[in-house]
């Protein structure tokens, strides 16, 4: 059950944790079923951990920004699954750019998140693309992930459109069925991530061709891209140094309440 995984993996949160020891299970019910949208198991032991937080805070006698900030991930840290945290955890810039709203407020509470990119996990995961010029100026971008709202269309193309310096307008984007470009599903953040590699190669590759073609020799020609994960770590490995995900992203929000405990801004 990968929502499950994801739940155990991400048991930590957003801190640094010297000794973990996470077991999950996965219980059947009457429950109706339900799938996995927007976080894939993380928000459940996230809404978990933060509690926990703001009750150690209180113990301790600090207020809920200072006990994030001193826990909080940073680069060179493991994360709760082991993986040794590379450049570019964000998770302090975050917590910066909120503590002013969070410590003005009269009321306001406040809580960071981490999630991870791609299923990983051992996963082999691909992103695959084709950008193709048209004879009117405009690039077709094709690729297979699903398009359900969640805006995946919106990045493909604004990547492409800076790769190839070209306006948004110009890039049409469609989901592909007819050609070899399986990418599997688009949950766990993958299709940002693998998709945009994808395309920013693809343009590149059409890019290069441009310097020595013109467009209209190459109008009817397709240019591909292709990006491959195929270096993170199976789990129950049993190694020191796991790779259990590609990368991650990192939040912090500050919801602030009026006089009467309803909702007035959320800063995120």
């Amino acid at each position: 059950d990968k929502v499950l995984e994801r739940a155990a993996g991400h048991a930590c949160g957003a801190y640094r944790v010297a000794n973990v020891d996470v077991e999950a299970r996965a219980v059947y019910t009457n429950n109706p079923p339900c799938g996995a949208m927007r976080g894939f198991g993380v928000p459940q032991v996230t809404f978990a951990i933060e509690g926990l937080l703001d009750d150690l805070a209180e113990q301790v006698g600090v207020d809920g920004w200072e006990i994030r900030w001193r826990n909080a991930l940073e680069s060179g840290d493991r994360f709760g699954t082991g993986q040794l945290l590379g450049p570019g955890v964000g998770l302090k810039r975050t917590l910066e750019a909120v503590r002013d709203a969070y410590r003005s407020a009269r009321y306001a509470g406040i809580a960071c998140g981490a999630k991870n990119t791609g299923i990983g996990n051992g996963m082999v995961e691909h992103g695959r693309a084709i950008v193709a010029p048209q004879a009117d100026g405009t690039v077709l971008l094709r690729h297979s992930w699903t398009e359900m709202g969640q805006g995946i269309h919106t990045a493909l193309r604004q990547v492409a459109a800076q790769e190839l310096g070209l306006a948004g307008e110009l890039i049409e984007v469609v989901v592909d069925t007819e050609r070899e470009l399986d990418t599997g599903e688009t949950t766990a953040s993958r299709a940002t991530l693998l998709g945009g590699q994808a395309v920013m190669r693809a343009a590149r590759a059409l890019r290069a061709e441009l310097e020595r073609s013109s467009w209209e020799d190459l109008v009817g020609r397709e240019f591909a891209g292709e990006f491959t994960v195929d270096w993170t770590t199976p789990i129950g490995a049993g190694i020191a140094d796991p790779r259990t995900h590609i990368a991650y992203g990192w939040a912090t929000q500050v919801v602030i309440l009026d006089d009467e405990g309803r909702v007035s801004k959320v800063v995120a």
